[in-house]
């Protein structure tokens, strides 16, 4: 509409009204994003490369193992002398008393005399209990 017209003549607001909250919005949004990008990747960078990683995989058609959720699922791996009898003593009487017949947080523990299945070898048992 101004095609022709000397740019002294013009009006001054018409290109700020046009052009003035376009320009504050593009730099808003990139002084918001120069500021908050880096605080998340010093903050959560290896949580976003993780969720990055995990989304990566189900996007591709990886999915759990089968027998992830079986019946024997443990939160720990407890490997003591059984020899001793202190030793023994301590791991059931303490260990375990307190860590899995806790009120706020139970853990599911792997012992050696208590969960592997005895016709297996010490390698097939390590194998299905981890």
């Amino acid at each position: 509409s101004q095609q022709g017209r000397s740019i002294l003549s013009m009006d001054q607001r018409s290109c700020q009204d046009i052009y003035g909250s376009l320009a504050f919005l593009v730099c808003s949004f990139l002084a918001v994003t120069f500021t908050v990008l880096p605080l998340l990747k010093h903050l959560y960078g290896w949580d976003m490369w993780y969720c990055l990683q995990v989304l990566w995989a189900g996007h591709k058609g990886y999915s759990q193992l089968a027998g992830s959720d079986s019946h024997y699922h443990y939160d720990a791996f407890v490997v003591f002398d059984t020899r001793s009898q202190a030793v023994r003593d301590w791991v059931y009487n303490e260990l375990t008393v307190n860590l899995e017949n806790s009120n706020h947080r139970r853990f599911s523990l792997c012992l050696e005399e208590r969960d592997w299945i005895p016709r297996l070898s010490c390698i097939e048992n390590l194998h299905s209990a981890v």
